[in-house]
């Protein structure tokens, strides 16, 4: 299983994964992005090392999810 999975027409995103110090792995973060009136939300990965990927923005793990309805603030 991946960081981010779709199943049932739902997506999920493991964001609160152990990391370096408590499970080994690599440390990393998540940047979604909203934008007022799509219907999608962009998932970015950060990597914080250099340990498995040049440390920075992971373009290999960078995911489109569908939303139900476009988004809007508010």
């Amino acid at each position: 299983r991946g960081h981010l999975e779709r199943k049932w027409e739902v997506g999920f995103i493991n964001c609160a994964a152990l990391t370096e110090h408590h499970g080994g792995k690599t440390p990393m973060s998540r940047l979604l992005t909203f934008a007022e009136g799509s219907d999608a939300v962009r998932a970015q990965c950060y990597l914080h090392t250099g340990d498995f990927a040049p440390e920075g923005w992971y373009e290999p793990a960078e995911r489109e999810l569908p939303l139900s309805k476009p988004f809007a603030w508010g």
